[in-house]
């Protein structure tokens, strides 16, 4: 896509917003017939995603190796808060944040699906079928809350550790991108 073709996109959908954002002229609020009518505005505001006020925005961490051993290799913080879990994502693979003296403060499904999850496979060959590639070598971005208190970020496989990355080590990569 020509990048003038997603400025313009961009714009338009910024001008959309504003018309309909914009509060009810003060004349129609004011109006005795106005305030008997229910409100057709928009939809009811929806509750935040993240309901853990210890979430202090979120963290991209981008993840790296195989389904033997993950780790974390780069960090970015966010300011905006973590959208959460997908709906209805489950997987065998989760990220586990966890704090003084192991303790589980956070569990994150992490989904490998498009990846060679096969023990066996890895570092065999890439598969290429139509449009789509596996390879047993893992790449991804995992977004979780930035929560006070992490001491580690775990890796495991039902329930199995494959990989840890200290917080100390993920500071260092925060401070890294800055």
């Amino acid at each position: 896509m020509h990048p003038a073709t997603i400025v313009g996109c961009g714009i338009a959908l910024a001008a959309l917003s504003l018309v309909f954002a914009a509060p009810p002229a003060a004349s129609t609020a004011a109006s005795p017939t106005a305030s008997a009518a229910p409100s057709t505005a928009g939809p009811p505001p929806q509750a935040p995603l993240v309901q853990d006020p210890a979430a202090l925005g979120h963290l991209a961490l981008i993840v790296e190796g195989n389904v033997g051993l993950l780790a974390i290799t780069h960090a970015v913080a966010k300011t905006d808060p973590w959208g959460g879990v997908p709906t209805g994502l489950k997987s065998d693979f989760e990220l586990r944040l966890l704090g003084d003296d192991g303790v589980e403060l956070l569990k994150v499904p992490v989904d490998l699906s498009p990846f060679e999850t096969d023990p066996a496979r890895i570092g065999g060959p890439v598969e290429v079928t139509g449009c789509q590639v596996r390879s047993s070598a893992i790449a991804l971005i995992v977004n979780v809350p930035r929560l006070a208190g992490v001491r580690s970020y775990q890796f495991t496989r039902r329930g199995a550790p494959i990989g840890s990355t200290g917080a100390q080590r993920v500071a260092e990569l925060l401070e890294e991108r800055r």
